[in-house]
């Protein structure tokens, strides 16, 4: 589905093949939320981290991006880098089109965020944070 959506659809330019999309945050520090419907099949999904995870030499996308390693994505975006691990990132939100309608969509998003609060929250989150619109 995140590559359907992000690559096919949107265009970006982020690794993948021919079915999934995957990235460097993508590793065993990033915590996943995901909507199944009632054939079990994932309807929407969205990916955490703690903003002091780090994997190789990669820590968390905002970051990441502040920092100048991510050179699709602005560095100005915060005001100071975030590191504490209180504070979670949420990137990757994606639903499945055939959820069109306004009622489905916002039952969709209130499962995915509430799994990503229950998630960042037992290891020890107190906010969240995500580059998206309101």
């Amino acid at each position: 589905m995140r590559k359907q959506f992000f690559v096919d659809e949107l265009h970006w330019q982020i690794p993948h093949d021919a079915e999934v999309e995957m990235d460097q945050y993508d590793n065993p520090m990033a915590r996943y939320s995901l909507v199944l419907d009632d054939q079990g099949r994932v309807v929407a999904g969205a990916r955490a981290m703690s903003t002091t995870a780090k994997w190789g030499d990669h820590t968390y996308m905002l970051k990441d991006a502040m920092t100048g390693k991510l050179g699709t994505i602005p560095s100005n975006l915060l005001s100071e880098i975030v590191d504490s691990p209180k504070v979670w990132e949420c990137t990757r939100l994606v639903m499945a089109p055939e959820i069109k309608s306004m009622r489905g969509r916002l039952q969709c998003l209130d499962l995915i965020v509430g799994g990503l609060i229950d998630m960042a929250t037992a290891e020890g989150a107190e906010r969240m944070m995500s580059l998206s619109n309101l």
